[in-house]
């Protein structure tokens, strides 16, 4: 890798930033909790949608959650998530990982309009359910029909409905 490649995680971690669109990712609680997001190369991760940018997360002022971005590649370049920096397209691993952090941002990641619940047992429902990833194991709130509660890394979050009823038979939204 050339040594000008070598400084474009400190251009860019320099660089003011700004939305080019609406992020679709909740930044990762226990990255921040560990890094702060102090380096460069902390809490950044692959556009799923887009190869020549990136997704950075800012830490919000409570130190446990942050703010999402999408950031741009320099002309020509693409993500490397190995080397966390914008490379040459032969050395990029982004058509390698974006399936892969599809599936697993769908798997581990928070619900964007989640809100923390306490008062629900995860792994108590888990038992009485077959399912093949915590996407699937979504579960209707008994207190409220326009909401349901969605388990994530051991974690309860209640999703509001935006329109409409939750049907657990269908286990989405009407």
């Amino acid at each position: 890798m050339s040594s000008s490649l070598n400084l474009l995680p400190h251009l860019i971690s320099g660089l003011a930033i700004t939305s080019l669109s609406a992020a679709a990712i909740t930044c990762p609680e226990e990255d921040i909790v560990v890094t702060q997001c102090v380096d460069p190369e902390d809490c950044v991760y692959p556009n799923p949608n887009n190869c020549d940018s990136f997704i950075a997360c800012r830490v919000n002022s409570n130190g446990k959650n942050g703010t999402s971005s999408v950031l741009p590649c320099p002309s020509g370049l693409e993500w490397n998530y190995n080397e966390k920096i914008c490379d040459w397209p032969v050395n990029s691993t982004c058509k390698n990982i974006v399936q892969e952090t599809l599936d697993t941002a769908k798997e581990v990641l928070p619900p964007a309009n989640g809100e923390k619940e306490n008062g629900f047992d995860c792994e108590g429902e888990k038992k009485g359910q077959s399912c093949e990833s915590e996407l699937e194991c979504i579960y209707a709130n008994p207190n409220e029909k326009t909401s349901y509660f969605q388990c994530t890394s051991g974690t309860v979050y209640v999703v509001k409905c935006e329109d409409g009823l939750y049907s657990d038979a269908i286990k989405a939204c009407e």
